[in-house]
């Protein structure tokens, strides 16, 4: 199979949402627990979330000023970008941002918490092609990898068939 194997692993509320304020409340309490622990103790190589998710929990909101990057233009296609592999770490948390929106402070997950099961993590980037050459050289210059999958939204086949290759060619753990 060319994908990797995937867990869906989340705590939602009634209406499908995954983040929130029904986070905190005290009828959630017990499953966020459980949801963390689960997280913190499986070990994996890394966690998939969607921009908003990734934005309310780890960049609040930060907006990098895009004007001070120089674009990375494609010749002639987009290429995905990676870092050479002694400096990826072998546990990765990939953001689905279409558009290139998230703004990164680090190029890994810094959990205010020291979280185990999500401090440290590797960020990669999965993008549409449809996105603002000035965010690639900000990903660049914050040595973010990132990926396309996709011309205006992301192929989640193709991403995960990509993250799959990128598995395969750098050591885990």
């Amino acid at each position: 199979m060319n994908r990797p194997y995937i867990i869906c692993h989340m705590v939602t509320s009634i209406d499908g949402k995954v983040t929130g304020e029904f986070l905190s409340s005290p009828t959630s309490a017990k499953a966020c627990e459980i949801y963390y622990n689960i997280n913190r103790n499986t070990k994996s190589n890394g966690f998939i979330c969607g921009r908003v998710t990734m934005e309310s929990s780890f960049t609040g909101g930060y907006c990098p000023d895009l004007t001070k990057y120089k674009p990375v233009k494609p010749d002639p296609v987009r290429m995905d970008f990676m870092l050479d592999e002694e400096y990826m770490s072998g546990f990765y948390a990939v953001a689905f941002d279409t558009n290139g929106k998230l703004g990164w402070k680090s190029n890994k997950i810094i959990d205010p918490d020291g979280d185990p099961g999500y401090d440290g993590a590797q960020i990669i980037e999965v993008l549409s092609e449809n996105v603002d050459e000035r965010y690639l050289g900000y990903l660049e210059e914050m040595e973010i990898p990132y990926i396309f999958a996709g011309k205006d939204k992301i192929d989640v086949e193709l991403a995960l068939f990509k993250l799959k290759t990128l598995q395969e060619s750098i050591p885990c753990c």
